[in-house]
């Protein structure tokens, strides 16, 4: 059994017919005279009368009528195989290189063609217009077919040998079907590779490329797999297909408790969500902090980078300007106090029945306690004499650290130096606790942050000066293991931030 092509048409043969015998059934079939026909098979033109075909390779032939709109070439492709090509009119060079690349991949910048034989003979009924013989000595380079007349016809029935003057690959978009690029990618490269170079040089996100063969439409899927094991060849065309951006559904928690849901462009960045909150909810995007697992997100990450494998939600602390951007939400602003033009030179003051050095020369911005710590609040009294009232200390720390401490209190975890034991390390002097904050800048100028503390003298050791060299020390700890986090509001309880002015200390 033969199939005709491109008819589909199927005529029964044997391993003994020769070919008289099958241009007779293909006549009777097709209504093609043997002597116009034009038929390709076992890879090659036939022409002798007399061949047989004991062992078809293939039960397909292809076959045109001489006289009609299609020609029938033979293509030799660069890996020296042969295919047919049919190519309707008008059969001219721009029209070939295009027919090669549609059916083969091959991309017409890369093609080069040279004639192998001339056309078979047969009769046609009329004269084909000829072409020069230079152009069949070296057939249609593509570097050369801007020189040609548009009207140069091919001859129906060549060879045509098709190599590659390039070891690269081609890519082509589906938006754009008639451009052909070369980036400089070659067989020997992973997919990954090809879509990391893409997301680059597009300044796409990766997971919107998906990169298929041009011919057959086969996905390359697996971004380890090198192009070569896909079939693909210096020469040919990678179709890349660009998806729409995706977005995704994301809670959104305010330090106020409300919750929003917005639909996130995961390719943008995280200002673009602080734009969608300050347009919803009217505030502006310096004064929010977005916070994933209690770690600050920065304004130029990409969400799909912050979002990938997490499915939970994100927290948006309100923080006010100023040399310490704190969340209004842990401020209680009726306590605040100016000690910046404040002498308290010769005056004595109590807290808890220790010495309280009132932090002269600050402004003091006050921490909401009220009922963090129970409903009892005599630790934070200010007579000096109750026995329920704990001491006030200083603890010197960076400005992040400070900014920390104040939404979250002290963290035992968070501390890495204990010279005098496992705990908290604050004082009652102001000069100890000064030597032990690092200054930041804030507008042009320098400060320095301290928090204000009151310690539970139950769980306090204090070292004096004679042992740290350096002045007094408070160091509140539950046990010699110092406790937990969970421990440490028992111990000590930040209640201000002293923020000062740098001046020469």
């Amino acid at each position: 059994m033969l199939s005709l092509q491109p008819t589909g048409n199927v005529i029964q043969v044997t391993d003994q017919d020769p070919l008289s015998t099958i241009q007779q059934l293909i006549q009777e079939e097709l209504k093609i005279p043997v002597e116009h026909q034009l038929l390709f098979m076992e890879d090659e033109f036939q022409k002798d009368d007399q061949q047989i075909f004991p062992n078809l390779k293939s039960n397909l032939a292809h076959i045109v009528d001489a006289r009609g709109s299609i020609a029938l070439l033979c293509i030799e492709l660069p890996n020296k195989t042969r295919q047919p090509l049919l190519l309707d009119r008008p059969w001219m060079v721009s029209n070939l290189n295009k027919a090669i690349e549609q059916r083969f991949g091959y991309a017409i910048l890369a093609q080069q063609l040279q004639l192998q034989n001339g056309a078979p003979t047969y009769n046609t009924g009329r004269r084909p217009k000829k072409i020069g013989q230079t152009i069949f000595r070296n057939f249609f380079k593509t570097e050369d077919t801007q020189k040609l007349s548009r009207q140069t016809q091919i001859v129906n029935g060549s060879t045509i040998a098709l190599s590659i003057n390039t070891s690269n690959l081609f890519l082509r978009t589906m938006s754009s079907p008639n451009q052909t690029y070369d980036i400089s990618i070659l067989p020997s490269m992973s997919v990954q590779t090809v879509i990391n170079s893409l997301s680059q040089r597009l300044n796409i996100l990766p997971y919107r490329f998906k990169l298929f063969t041009l011919v057959s439409r086969v996905e390359l899927a697996e971004n380890h797999r090198l192009l070569s094991s896909y079939d693909l060849e210096a020469g040919q065309i990678i179709e890349v297909v660009i998806s729409p951006p995706v977005k995704r559904k994301v809670q959104i928690i305010l330090s106020s408790g409300k919750i929003l849901e917005p639909d996130l462009v995961v390719e943008h960045r995280i200002s673009a969500l602080k734009n969608i909150i300050r347009d919803r909810e009217g505030i502006e995007t310096h004064n929010q902090v977005v916070l994933k697992e209690g770690n600050e997100l920065p304004d130029d990450a990409l969400i799909f980078d912050c979002l990938q494998d997490w499915n939970g939600s994100l927290n948006v602390k309100i923080v006010l300007s100023g040399p310490l951007a704190l969340d209004p939400s842990v401020l209680a602003p009726e306590f605040d106090f100016d000690f910046t033009d404040i002498n308290d030179c010769g005056q004595v003051f109590t807290r808890g029945d220790h010495v309280y050095e009132r932090p002269s020369g600050c402004m003091r911005i006050a921490l909401n306690v009220a009922g963090k710590y129970g409903t009892d609040s005599r630790w934070l009294g200010m007579t000096g004499t109750d026995p329920e009232e704990w001491p006030v200390s200083y603890h010197g720390t960076a400005q992040m650290n400070a900014m920390s401490i104040a939404d979250e209190g002290f963290k035992l975890s968070k501390c890495d130096r204990f010279a005098f034991g496992r705990g908290i390390y604050s004082t009652p002097q102001l000069h100890v606790a000064k030597d032990y904050a690092s200054e930041f800048e804030y507008q042009g100028n320098k400060y320095f942050a301290l928090l204000q503390n009151r310690v539970n003298p139950k769980y306090l050791t204090i070292i004096d000066k004679q042992e740290t060299l350096h002045g007094e020390y408070w160091v509140s700890s539950k046990d010699k293991a110092g406790g937990s986090d969970d421990d440490i509001k028992d111990l000590i309880r930040p209640y201000a931030i002293c923020i000062f002015k740098y001046q020469s200390r």
